[in-house]
């Protein structure tokens, strides 16, 4: 806790009162991205980090318009399209000389043409078009975007059914463009994507009713009805002045997915009967001593599998209850950055899978179980594309998600407890599953195993500035946390310039979430994840020269205005006093000739901060000064307390994004993959610290309380602080 008689610390103030100190110490997006996502798989979204694969020829689009203007001279029309065009409240039509397709060459500039909106006013618009039907399932939409203003926003519009919605995520250019930058660009600043689906996070309602309304609604409540949709086209805010929209190439393209590094179909290519687990170099046993699983009980049917498109699925059906094992020997596979997927369709919602996978020569059982939560034969088996059905599990080489499993052929099978430390790699010599079933008649089957380098979408905050190289992906567990300040790990507890650090059982695990544990005592408990000397430590700096996207997922036991989450980032540059005798390395003569010795300047980025308001609060504060003259430090913040935003359910998970822009010197703010606020020296003079492309930062996670801090000795309300993920882009 900071100190009044320390001097290493000064008086805290409200939104940065946690960091007072002294001093603190010291790590393009393509038009098309090609990717295995747990949605594209009818699964909840998992994300781990991306995979280095071959890539196939893209698909083609299922849908595309190129506004390509095909007159010898002079400008074509929305109606030249069967495009149509509103604006402002009313829906008016819009002007054919506010909304044209000119003789420029488009982007990409291989063609002349694109969509031009130059309405001379600050108003708001919809360019649309009816489609006579397109499945969006599994696509992308892109398009190209270059407009002469930073403040112009553009949001992707969708029909289903009668209705039509817009995007939550509101896009802008970064830059602002001609007609001749414009064709000329390829970065992500131009190229624009969003990844459907039907999720109710996604979309707001959108009336349009031309001659007569239109309006942007709030985020749904719920999902979109179909993804099948009958209009596109693109809502526009302008502003005042004399905007130019400049639109291109939209495109509707299925996702492809990475080939995979191993699979096995179990197909029965006889012309009748069953095939055996032995026509596959695969081996089954059962119950505790391991005996040889019988022909009649584990078989390949004739029946058609999972996808249906061909025979045959792994059929055990032991007729009793009993523990089971179906093996294979692999040479070896790298399953680093990959994700295990099958189908499964039992007959009981009780019997219950495990996969296996042998590092070395130990097998190990996944922590997580598998079941059915509806029942099938082997029709609905087939038939059924569903989540039930389609599984999923992210490898990682972590111990919270192994157990020990004890595989001794004609001897010995049993399940362990849970690792005490990691797989010694990723690099698997055997594969399968162990399944346990219920008495009765149980069946299960499984089907389609295969192991495929997975590539998660980039979090729109990191691809609007093509931030797209991922350099942290971490779901951290109690495991990760360092017995102490120094060494070779991924959190430490405590921040740097505290003197003590928080005790190991302020830090928990929920259901393998890791827990930050705020007590009545009104200790703060806070992880870095940088070692308290900046030496060694497993993540790297954040630099501010190459600019930066982090994000934040967390979400709290409960709903308390004196609870006060924080989540940040600090320069490993503003390390002097650390008490590891380093000097101090944010004062910066040559830019600041006239500061005296010792005067350090730094920024400090809060991607959020609760307590402060109802809803998400970011604040970015150029620091300087020094800390033993009069004075102390001074600063300069912007923050998100003039934005009108609803009230957070924080019990709810959220994602909290910040990025760092050192071309424009801008931060902005996401939340949920929403632009939540924008701050630059335009918007408060000095917020933006020169010095912050020269500075390296680390990430910082805390749970403590407003009330020790205001009103001492006030207790804390005590509460849970999960961290699900934590995730970093930079430029590739």
């Amino acid at each position: 806790m900071l100190s009044p008689h320390n001097p290493m610390y000064t008086t805290p103030t409200p939104q940065s009162e946690h960091r007072r100190p002294r001093a603190f110490v010291h790590g393009s997006a393509s038009l098309w991205k090609p990717l295995l996502t747990a949605a594209s798989l009818g699964l909840s979204a998992t994300v781990l980090a991306p995979a280095v694969h071959a890539q196939s020829t893209p698909p083609s689009p299922v849908y595309a318009e190129g506004f390509t203007n095909t007159l010898p001279s002079g400008n074509m029309y929305l109606s030249n399209f069967g495009w149509n065009g509103y604006r402002d409240a009313n829906a008016a039509n819009l002007s054919a000389s506010h909304a044209y397709i000119p003789q420029n060459l488009g982007n990409p500039d291989t063609q002349k043409g694109y969509l031009t909106l130059a309405p001379g006013t600050a108003g708001t618009f919809a360019v649309v078009k009816t489609l006579s039907g397109l499945n969006a399932a599994g696509c992308e939409f892109t398009w190209s975007m270059g407009n002469n203003l930073t403040t112009s926003t553009v949001r992707l519009l969708v029909k289903v059914g009668a209705s039509w919605y817009a995007s939550s995520g509101a896009f802008s250019n970064t830059s602002t463009y001609t007609s001749t930058t414009f064709a000329s660009t390829t970065t992500g600043d131009v190229r624009r994507s969003l990844v459907f689906s039907t999720a109710a996070a996604n979309w707001r309602s959108f009336t349009i009713t031309p001659g007569s309304a239109m309006s942007l609604g709030a985020v749904l409540g719920s999902a979109l009805p179909s993804s099948q949709i009958t209009g596109i086209g693109f809502y526009i805010t302008t502003p005042a002045g004399s905007p130019v929209v400049r639109l291109d190439s939209l495109e509707v393209t299925p996702l492809t997915p990475p080939e995979p590094v191993y699979s096995e179909k179990f197909t029965n290519t006889l012309p009748s009967g069953n095939m055996y687990l032995s026509n596959f170099s695969w081996n089954g046993y059962r119950d505790a001593n391991a005996a040889s699983l019988s022909a009649s009980h584990v078989y390949i049917p004739q029946n058609l599998g999972n996808p249906d498109t061909q025979k045959g699925y792994l059929t055990l059906a032991p007729g009793a209850a009993g523990t089971f094992a179906v093996v294979k020997t692999l040479s070896s596979l790298d399953a680093a950055g990959c994700a295990f997927t099958w189908s499964m369709g039992n007959n009981l919602t009780t019997p219950t899978v495990r996969l296996l996978v042998k590092v070395g020569a130990n097998w190990y059982a996944s922590n997580e179980t598998f079941s059915n939560t509806s029942t099938y034969t082997p029709a609905t088996f087939a038939s059924t594309t569903t989540g039930d059905v389609c599984r999923l599990l992210v490898f990682s080489t972590a111990a919270a998600n192994w157990r020990f499993f004890t595989l001794t052929p004609g001897s010995a099978m049993s399940v362990g407890a849970a690792l005490g430390s990691n797989l010694p790699s990723s690099q698997i010599t055997g594969i399968g599953f162990y399944i346990t079933t219920p008495a009765g008649s149980p069946v299960v089957r499984l089907d389609s195993l295969e192991v495929t380098p997975y590539s998660p979408p980039v979090p729109p905050g990191a691809a609007e500035l093509g931030y797209t190289q991922i350099v942290i992906d971490e779901r951290p567990k109690l495991a990760d946390i360092a017995p102490g300040k120094t060494g070779n790990y991924k959190w430490f507890r405590g921040a740097v310039w505290t003197p003590t650090q928080p005790p190991l059982s302020n830090f928990t695990e929920t259901n393998g979430v890791l827990t930050i544990l705020q007590k009545a005592d009104g200790t703060t408990n806070s992880l870095v994840g940088a070692p308290h000397n900046f030496v060694g430590g497993v993540f790297p700096r954040l630099l501010g020269s190459e600019g930066f996207y982090i994000e934040f997922e967390v979400s709290l036991s409960t709903n308390n205005t004196d609870h006060w989450p924080a989540v940040w980032l600090m320069p490993a540059e503003h390390n002097g006093g650390n008490g590891y005798g380093q000097p101090l390395g944010d004062v910066y003569p040559n830019i600041f000739p006239n500061d005296p010795p010792g005067y350090e300047h730094w920024m400090e980025l809060d991607v959020d901060e609760g307590g402060f308001a109802p809803g998400m609060l970011g604040s970015v504060i150029s620091w300087e000064g020094q800390w033993n003259q009069p004075g102390g430090y001074a600063k300069v913040i912007a923050n998100s307390l003039t934005v009108s935003a609803p009230a957070l359910d924080r019990t709810q998970r959220h994602v909290f994004g910040a990025s760092y822009d050192p071309i424009h010197q801008r931060v902005t703010w996401w939340l949920d993959g929403v632009k939540f606020y924008t701050a630059d020296n335009t918007v408060k003079a000095g917020c933006i610290s020169p010095v912050a492309e020269l500075q390296s930062f680390y990430p910082i996670l805390g749970a403590q309380a407003h009330g020790p801090w205001k009103n001492p000795p006030t207790p804390a309300v005590p509460y849970s602080m999960y961290i699900h993920a934590v995730r970093a882009y930079i430029p590739q």
